[in-house]
């Protein structure tokens, strides 16, 4: 899980996170399993598939992760004078690649085409490997967010 600090975006802007909430939040999960990392992340305007394209990013940025969310609501919040937070938990890691095929056939939020991403596993089969992996990391996040939204941190 990751509390944000702040968020870099592509030119170099800042923009922080309430620490007060961040704090609030981390003190209410402290007796869970989570493991809480603070820290900056950095807004990337596409998904980064390739370990180097992750690696190219953090080399300029030094973020814990990315995302491509945050910055927008940071900007807003900054813009109305409303505190805000980042909370995220990471589905594919630095050293993992996201197949094209799955790129291509997810939507916005993130929801598959099932009849092209099979075609694209019975044309590769080798892609099942990756998408258990991302499954995986899917279902562990999906586990760490609703660990946090059952905590009620985010409301008090």
């Amino acid at each position: 899980l990751i509390l944000a600090d702040n968020i870099v975006a592509n030119d170099g802007n800042k923009y922080s996170f309430d620490t007060e909430w961040n704090k609030r939040i981390a003190n209410e999960l402290c007796n869970t399993s989570l493991k809480i990392h603070h820290g900056m992340i950095a807004h990337a305007q596409q998904v980064l598939a390739t370990t180097e394209d992750k690696r190219r990013l953090h080399s300029k940025t030094n973020a814990l992760a990315v995302d491509m969310e945050s910055l927008a609501i940071a900007q807003l919040a900054n813009k109305e004078n409303l505190p805000c937070v980042s909370i995220r938990a990471i589905v594919d890691e630095a050293s993992q690649c996201i197949p094209e095929a799955v790129i291509k056939n997810t939507d916005a939020f993130g929801r598959p085409a099932l009849i092209p991403l099979f075609s694209s596993l019975i044309r590769n089969p080798g892609l099942i490997t990756e998408l258990i992996k991302l499954g995986s990391g899917m279902k562990a996040a999906t586990t760490t967010l609703n660990t946090v939204a059952r905590s009620q941190a985010l409301f008090r």
